[in-house]
């Protein structure tokens, strides 16, 4: 299946209305049959995503695992000018974001923008740096290293305990 359609099934899944969503992350292990059906298996309600993707061990089995946040979107400061929070920005809009790791550590995330349309608009970004898209390559590492019988580090690029020397 096409990372992209993969994201975007799982996003269809997961993604509640404002009214519904609650605060924090919401971390899901995704077990694909038959090419195009996602079913998605909820494993943290909410939390903190740090929290959430370092105390979770994922069950095995599963084709993928996806984060579900909401937050805020605003434009990057100019040069020169004092950065300012997203959730503080004048220019900021709603965003909820679905992360899905698969394979061996591959990320796509789909992005809605709040607007017009209930939804949102969706953008489909491959990859992902930073803090919460590499806890999650490492929480889906350890996941596959239980299921291979080998230690998380064996053929991840980081090791456990939060080392990342020859790594990402």
């Amino acid at each position: 299946m096409d990372p992209s359609t993969l994201a975007l099934a799982v996003d269809d899944l997961v993604w509640r209305p404002p009214s519904e969503r609650e605060e924090g992350a919401r971390l899901y292990g995704v077990v694909v049959r038959d090419g195009v059906e996602a079913l998605t298996v909820r494993l943290v309600e909410h939390g903190e995503p740090r929290r959430v993707l370092r105390r979770t061990r994922l069950p095995g089995g599963l084709t993928a695992a996806a984060l579900a946040v909401t937050g805020w979107r605003a434009p990057l400061a100019d040069p020169g000018d004092v950065p300012i929070r997203p959730s503080e920005h004048p220019l900021r809009q709603r965003v909820h974001s679905t992360c899905v790791v698969y394979g061996g550590g591959d990320l796509v995330s789909v992005l809605r923008t709040a607007g017009t349309d209930p939804r949102g608009a969706v953008e489909v970004l491959p990859g992902g740096v930073g803090v919460v898209p590499d806890l999650l390559r490492h929480c889906w590492w350890r996941a596959r290293a239980r299921e291979a019988g080998r230690p998380a580090a064996d053929g991840a690029p980081w090791a456990v305990g939060g080392s990342t020397s020859g790594g990402a």
